[in-house]
């Protein structure tokens, strides 16, 4: 008995101690804990943080939640859902991201498999569209082709995609070798022709429909062909239609045409002779390049332009009449015409642009018409039998080697008043007044003693220059300001002149004595 009671003390005064420390806990608070959940777009738990100390910043410490891209959408995680900020209660976070339109590659492909087109970037859901030239097949000994869509069929972007062109074979024997479509406008056109025929009548109606144009290339290169017949119905001709027929000698262009498209006769080099339908406002660029049997032409007084290269290669052209209605020659109209002799123009005519007569060799006169005022790069140039020429006063602009290479040039004359050009003191030369630079001589000028500068290519190809003073007023002398000039056998180059640049002398196969009075080096 006396045992237990001692042992009960015992555990009587360890109670006491424990009570007594109480007091002194009870004036401090015990922060509580929180449950943080991140949760990914769908509700999966991607992570449970227990036991987060109140007032804390909670931090996702798994990897970077990820979302799989659709075919419409990729997808990026963006962070989390409310804003993350300091525990005060349980609270659950969802992963956020950004949404952007998926792009794809859209291939176009031809019959062959070779690539056409290919359109990089095209948004998921928007219908592509093929932008090329329209695909086509080459004939083969049975059938010619004619383009009929893509396969497979042309849907709104899901996946990167690849057409191929599909086509629809044709007989030869169908149509008389004609093969139509569509026009545009209700009618048709012809798109190609097949056919051997040596005359070629053009139907004026297929199927109900109105032919009304004649497309691009249709006739290209068809050599059997020496004469067309149009009907009134046709009122265009597209590029190229009949380029290439080497033997067509024969055409009639009626009143019904209002459209002529650039080289619809190039390389016709058995035309003879061509009267240009009343309604065509502007020749086009090329319309009769390298015809080189083309006579005679003529042109209704509706035009107001000649187009680039309209007539260049016209080789046995001798004669052209400009319609009163034309007002530009555009560049190279004329190039290489090397029997034109004639050209009849009238005084409306303001721009001659660069290279318009280039290398019409049998040319040896041409009045310029009183209300020029451009005379392009080198657009007489080569004119070699070109003896004289009179720059009117409005002519305000002449470019670089506008006259090089007239080697028989034996007369230049600025008419009086000329605001930018003289031609002082008899030079037979032309003068930038503001600058006082000789820009073109010729085989009889005389350099002005005003002059300081003679300009790049004044000279040049002035084969019948024998001999010319440089007067001590000149101080610069430009690259190839007496280039080519073959009869010229010496020259002095007074001490005034301090540039020279290169190439002054190239080709100047007679010339053996320069003297240059400079007591050092320009």
């Amino acid at each position: 008995m006396m045992f237990k009671t001692k042992k009960r003390r015992k555990l009587t005064l360890f109670a006491l101690t424990i009570v007594m420390s109480i007091p002194f806990l009870s004036g401090c608070r015990i922060l509580p804990y929180y449950t943080v959940i991140w949760k990914d777009y769908d509700g999966t738990i991607l992570e449970k943080d227990r036991f987060v100390k109140e007032g804390t910043m909670p931090s996702y410490d798994g990897i970077e939640p990820s979302r799989s891209n659709t075919a419409e959408f990729k997808y990026r995680f963006a962070g989390w859902s409310p804003e993350i900020a300091t525990v005060t209660e349980d609270v659950t976070y969802t992963a956020t991201y950004t949404e952007t339109i998926r792009k794809y590659t859209v291939r176009w492909k031809n019959y062959n498999g070779i690539t056409l087109e290919t359109d990089e970037n095209v948004p998921y859901g928007t219908i592509p569209s093929y932008d090329g030239v329209t695909p086509s097949r080459p004939d083969d000994n049975e059938f010619y082709y004619t383009f009929n869509g893509w396969d497979p069929e042309v849907i709104p972007v899901e996946d990167n995609a690849t057409y191929t062109a599909k086509y629809t074979p044709h007989s030869f024997s169908e149509n008389d070798g004609f093969v139509y479509g569509s026009d545009g406008d209700g009618g048709l056109e012809v798109v190609r022709y097949h056919g051997n025929a040596s005359i070629v009548t053009v139907p004026s109606t297929h199927e109900g429909l109105q032919v009304r144009a004649i497309g691009s290339g249709a006739f290209k290169d068809r050599a059997s062909i020496t004469k067309i017949v149009l009907p009134s119905s046709v009122t265009k001709i597209k590029n190229n239609a009949f380029e290439g027929c080497s033997l067509l000698n024969d055409i009639h262009l009626s009143t019904s045409i209002v459209f002529l498209g650039e080289a619809a006769f190039k390389d016709c080099i058995g035309l003879g002779e061509i009267a240009i339908a009343a309604n065509i406002s502007e020749l086009p660029n090329q319309l009769l390049l390298n015809c080189k049997t083309l006579q005679n032409v003529y042109l209704h007084d509706n035009i107001t332009s000649i187009g680039m290269e309209a007539f260049r290669g016209c080789h046995m052209l001798t004669s052209i009449t400009i319609p009163t209605s034309t007002n530009v020659i555009r560049e190279g109209a004329f190039q290489g015409c090397t029997n034109l002799t004639t050209v009849n123009l009238h005084d409306d005519i303001v721009v001659f642009e660069k290279n318009a007569f280039i290398s019409c060799t049998r040319l040896t006169t041409i009045t310029l018409p009183s209300n020029l005022v451009k005379i392009g790069e080198f657009c007489f140039s080569s004119c070699v039998q070109l003896e004289a020429i009179f720059i009117p006063k409005l002519v305000v602009s002449i470019g670089n080697g506008a006259f090089s290479g007239t080697s028989k040039l034996a007369s230049i004359v600025v008419e009086d008043n000329n605001p930018i050009y003289d031609s002082r003191d008899d030079s037979n030369a032309i003068i930038e007044k503001a600058s006082l630079k000789l820009i073109v001589g010729c085989k009889n000028s005389v350099i002005p003693t005003s002059v300081t500068t003679i300009a790049r290519g004044a000279f040049t190809g002035a084969t019948e220059l024998a001999s010319i003073e440089i007067p001590s007023s000149v101080k610069k002398i430009e690259e190839f300001a007496f280039a080519l000039c073959t009869s010229l056998t010496s020259i002095i180059i007074p001490s005034s002149v301090t540039t020279i640049e290169t190439s002054i002398f190239i080709g100047d196969s007679s010339l053996t004595s320069i003297f240059a009075e400079a007591t050092s080096k320009p």
